[in-house]
């Protein structure tokens, strides 16, 4: 259910960043520079690299008390 549930979410946060593409005179590194880092996409880049250090930690704490 975990990794359904990961797997949903990255789709949906995915579908977010492609809301729009480059036109085709543009090639694939590009467009994909784009998505990551551009300047409307950042955010975004920014707080899923967040959220994935913080819940690293929130599970290595969880998994450190369980023992």
């Amino acid at each position: 259910m975990r990794r359904l549930t990961v797997t949903l979410l990255a789709f949906g946060l995915v579908d977010i960043a492609n809301a729009h593409s480059l036109d085709r005179g543009h090639e694939l590194v590009d467009a994909l520079w784009h998505q990551v880092i551009g300047s409307h996409h950042l955010p975004i880049t920014i707080g899923l690299i967040a959220s994935g250090v913080v819940l690293y930690f929130i599970r290595r704490w969880i998994s450190k008390y369980r023992t």
